[in-house]
């Protein structure tokens, strides 16, 4: 979980930067899914308990897996290839840490073919004595070593930002934008933080319907600290 508000936007910027612009290390290559192996049928296998190393799952040298469900270990590291379905909405890879290393290849989304769907890695809190790397650190998404690589890429954004063109009073569930949030490629759904102009705290919101091009509106549901509330609570 995150322990303040700061942590959780500081997260968001992250996902919603490395997915609207691309995040890529080292490259990117590409194989169909007819040459992976089924994270389902991993999962599923009879042996697989067997090779689940208390919940330190790898991914081998050599081998292509596919991800087609949401994944849960205490650890992933990525020695193969593990490719993400993009054609799938909603999947989640829950790991204390996400580390790729010894050339090994991590893939959510690609030049040609990005992620447009709901995708998250969620970076678990475990037990830092056994849950670190001497490299990467505690809590974290990143290759190691010669040859390893991260693709990250999402719905391409024209504007990531823009300026409000009315104020904004405690407690409004509406935006007035500069610029037309259908041009931005912005979606209902999509998380968006309103930043204040003076010492205030800033705020995550996500888009709940975008108005008429003529007046650029956007209406709003207001989050705190990723928990939706509404108006009534919002302006209490």
């Amino acid at each position: 979980g995150f322990r303040n508000l700061s942590e959780f936007m500081l997260s968001i910027a992250f996902v919603l930067c490395s997915l609207a612009n691309g995040l890529s290390i080292h490259g990117m290559y590409n194989e169909s899914p007819e040459q992976a192996v089924f994270w389902s049928d991993i999962k599923n296998s009879s042996d697989f308990n067997s090779t689940f190393n208390g919940g330190n799952l790898v991914v081998p040298r050599g081998e292509v897996w596919y991800l087609d469900e949401s994944m849960e270990v205490e650890t992933l590291t990525i020695r193969g290839q593990l490719k993400w379905d993009i054609n799938k909405s909603g999947l989640e890879i829950r790991t204390g840490y996400l580390l790729v290393e010894n050339g090994g290849y991590f893939q959510l989304g690609t030049v040609a073919h990005p992620m447009e769907h709901e995708a998250t890695v969620y970076i678990t809190k475990m037990d830092a004595s056994n849950h670190s790397h001497p490299e990467a650190g505690y809590r974290f998404l990143a290759s190691v070593g010669e040859g390893s690589r991260i693709d990250i890429h999402g719905r391409q954004l024209d504007r990531t930002w823009t300026l409000l063109t009315k104020h904004v009073h405690p407690g409004d569930m509406e935006l007035f934008v500069k610029h037309d949030a259908n041009s931005m490629n912005w979606r209902v759904g999509d998380r968006i933080g309103l930043v204040t102009t003076n010492q205030g705290v800033s705020t995550v919101h996500h888009i709940e319907s975008i108005g008429p091009a003529i007046e650029w509106q956007l209406g709003l549901t207001h989050a705190t600290s990723g928990h939706d509330v509404t108006a009534r609570e919002s302006s209490a």
